[in-house]
Formats: C-alpha cells, sequence, structure tokens
C-alpha cells in the first residue's frame, strides 16, 4: 500500500518534496502501525 505524506519531519525539521506534492512510501500491509498520532495538531 502507498503512503503519502506531504511533508516529513526529520529532526525537528520539516522537510518539503522539490519536485511533486507529496512524498509517496511502499508500506507492506503486514508492517503498517497506526499510532493515532499521525496528523499534525495545531496548537
Amino acid at each position: 500500500m502507498w503512503i503519502y505524506c506531504p511533508y516529513i519531519v526529520k529532526n525537528g525539521v520539516y522537510v518539503y518534496p522539490k519536485n511533486s506534492k507529496v512524498f509517496r512510501f511502499w508500506v507492506d500491509d503486514d508492517k503498517k502501525k497506526c499510532t493515532g498520532n499521525d496528523q499534525k495538531k495545531d496548537a
């Protein structure tokens, strides 16, 4: 299954893709982990 992300947080810095709107990663269904904290919460 493909996972699409508009940004990646690496060492506290937001990294955005240069040549597209989103990053795309392949994740096997048996390795997928849902934590419920995937969305950034605005304070």
